[in-house]
C-alpha cells in the first residue's frame, strides 16, 4: 500500500493547500467589505443571511469528516484504517480529477448550441457526477479482486460516511447561493443581495429580480442537507438488523435519492431545467432509485 499512502500525502498538502487559500480569500472579502457580515441578523429579520460565509470552509470540513468517520469506523467494516485512509485519498484524486472533466465538458456543452444553455446552471451538478465516478474508479481498483462480502462492506463504510459530508457540503452551496429554492419567507428563508450571487444572477437574467433588490428564497440546500442525515440515521437503524453486507449502503442510497427526488420540487425552475412537470434532477433521481433496486435485487438473488 505505499502507493496509496504516497496518494494520500499528496492529496493532504493540496487539501491544506486549498483551505489556506480559502482562508485568504476570506479574510480579503471581508476587509474589502464586499460582504455584510452580521451574526445578528437573523435575530432582527424573519430571513438569514448567507453572503458573508464562503464555500471552501464548508468543503473542506467535509472532506475532514468524511475522512475521519472512514478511518474512525474502518475496523467496524473489517478494514484496516491505513488502508482505508488510502482509498480516501484515492478517492480524492480521481474524484477531483473527474470532477474537472466533467466540469469542463460541461462548460464547452453549455456554450455551444443554443439548445443547452439552459443546462448552465447545473454545471456544479455534472462535476459531482465525475467525482462519483472517480470515487466508484477508486474503490474499483483497490477492492476489485476482493471477496464480494468485503466490497460491500467497505459500501456500508463508505456511503453512509459520504452522505454525511455531503450533508455538510451541502451548506456550502447554501452560502454560495447555487442550489437555491422558490421564492419564500419565514425563519429559515435565506436572503441573496449581491449580484455576484449565482441566485440573484439567474433571477436578474430572467427578470424575475430587479436590480439592487433583495430575494428571499426557500432554503434548498439545508433541505437536501436534511435528507442526508435522514438517510443515513434511517439506514443505520434498519440495517443493524440485517447481518449481511452491503445492505446499510444500498438503503441509504436509496432513501436518499427518493428523498431527494420529493425535496426537488422546492427547487427554483432557474436553476435546473424543466422537463414537463418535474426538473432534471427529479427525472435522475427516479432513474437511479430504479437502478439502485434492480442493483439490490440482483446483489440478493446472487447470494440466495
Amino acid at each position: 500500500m505505499l502507493w496509496g499512502r504516497r496518494v494520500v500525502r499528496w492529496a493532504l498538502d493540496r487539501f491544506v493547500h486549498n483551505v489556506r487559500d480559502s482562508r485568504t480569500i476570506t479574510s480579503a472579502v471581508l476587509k474589502r467589505q464586499e460582504f455584510k457580515l452580521d451574526p445578528c441578523a437573523s435575530l432582527r429579520s424573519s430571513t438569514m443571511h448567507w453572503e458573508s460565509l464562503q464555500q471552501g470552509p464548508f468543503i473542506a470540513a467535509s472532506a475532514l469528516v468524511f475522512a475521519a468517520l472512514v478511518v474512525a469506523l474502518a475496523p467496524r467494516a473489517g478494514l484496516e484504517r491505513a488502508d482505508a485512509f488510502s482509498l480516501f485519498g484515492l478517492s480524492g484524486v480521481f474524484g477531483v480529477f473527474f470532477a474537472r472533466v466533467f466540469w469542463w465538458c460541461a462548460q464547452w456543452l453549455t456554450a455551444s448550441p443554443p439548445e443547452f444553455s439552459s443546462l448552465y446552471s447545473m454545471t456544479g451538478g455534472f462535476a459531482s457526477v465525475g467525482a462519483l465516478m472517480g470515487c466508484a474508479l477508486a474503490w474499483g481498483l483497490m477492492f476489485g479482486g476482493a471477496s464480494t462480502e468485503r466490497r460491500y462492506a467497505v459500501l456500508d463504510l463508505f456511503v453512509p460516511a459520504g452522505l454525511v459530508a455531503l450533508a455538510v457540503a451541502r451548506l456550502g452551496c447554501l452560502a454560495r447561493g447555487c442550489d437555491f429554492g422558490v421564492p419564500a419567507g419565514g425563519p429559515l428563508a435565506v436572503t441573496y443581495s449581491q449580484p455576484a450571487t449565482p441566485a440573484v444572477s439567474e433571477l436578474l437574467m430572467r427578470g424575475e429580480l430587479a436590480p439592487g433588490q433583495q430575494v428571499s428564497l426557500a432554503p434548498l440546500a439545508l433541505y437536501l442537507s436534511c435528507v442526508s442525515i435522514a438517510a443515513v440515521a434511517i439506514a443505520i437503524l434498519v440495517s443493524s438488523r440485517w447481518r449481511k453486507p452491503g445492505r446499510c449502503a444500498m438503503l441509504a442510497a436509496l432513501l436518499y435519492v427518493v428523498g431527494r427526488a420529493f425535496v426537488e420540487s422546492f427547487r427554483h425552475p432557474a436553476s435546473a431545467p424543466m422537463l414537463g412537470e418535474m426538473n432534471l434532477n427529479q427525472w435522475v433521481m427516479m432513474f437511479l432509485s430504479f437502478s439502485i433496486m434492480l442493483t439490490w435485487f440482483v446483489w440478493e438473488r446472487k447470494r440466495a
